[in-house]
């Protein structure tokens, strides 16, 4: 069936939307960078510290770290794994830092196979081990898939950490718990990638990690030979 342009539909049976005062794009701009602000303001600096100081325990005890969310969490669970390896690989550090989301492959066998809610659990069922350590991103912490994860970490003595925007189930059971952004999507998954850049600052030492300037020569690594 060949779909019908636009142009030609029937005003009768075009989609009809609730008509509403157009916002300005600066305006926005500005309310969200006022409730960044504020949300900022309001940060737990003290649960960040513990979350930070657990992760890095773990990566000194030679435990392995996994990160797990959905959607835009998942990619910030991504942005954290490669974040924390890199930055503990720099400093000489060796160990496991996974993102549960990485295997496509992995994960979809598993959630065709055991269920929806499996895709996580599943994995750490098979991976994890006592003392590792397990974060979970999430807005709500009510995500069932989050929840089975969480379950499996109790069970198998790994030590949870819950970035989330609500206190919900995940955050019930969790060792250390960053609730940031009042339950407002882009403001928690915004300040969820900020305490990914302090624990990474924290692990290079709190030395900043600063490009290099357009035309400046690149590093030589060690061992290099030119």
């Amino acid at each position: 069936m060949t779909p019908t342009p636009i142009e030609e539909l029937d005003d009768d049976i075009a989609p009809v939307t609730p008509e509403r005062p157009r916002t300005e794009a600066s305006h926005v701009v500005e309310r969200y960078a006022a409730d960044l602000s504020d949300a900022v303001e309001r940060l737990p600096h003290a649960d960040v510290a513990a979350a930070i100081q657990a992760v890095e325990r773990a990566l000194h005890a030679g435990r392995s770290i996994f990160v797990a969310g959905n959607g835009g969490s998942a990619a910030t669970a991504q942005h954290m794994a490669a974040d924390i390896a890199a930055a503990w690989l720099a400093g000489g550090g060796r160990g496991i830092v996974m993102a549960l989301a990485d295997n496509t492959a992995r994960w979809s066998a598993l959630v065709n196979d055991e269920g929806a809610d499996r895709g996580f659990a599943s994995q750490l069922e098979m991976l994890g081990r006592p003392g590792d350590v397990l974060v979970l991103l999430s807005v709500s912490a009510d995500s069932p898939n989050l929840v089975a994860a969480a379950t499996v970490a109790a069970e198998r003595g790994l030590d949870l950490i819950a970035l989330v925007g609500r206190r919900g189930r995940i955050a019930q059971v969790a060792q250390v718990v960053v609730e940031v952004g009042a339950g407002d999507y882009g403001l928690t998954e915004d300040l969820h990638l900020w305490v990914n850049h302090c624990l990474v600052r924290y692990l290079r030492h709190g030395e900043p990690q600063v490009c290099a300037a357009v035309g400046a020569p690149a590093p030589v690594l060690a061992g290099t030979e030119l």
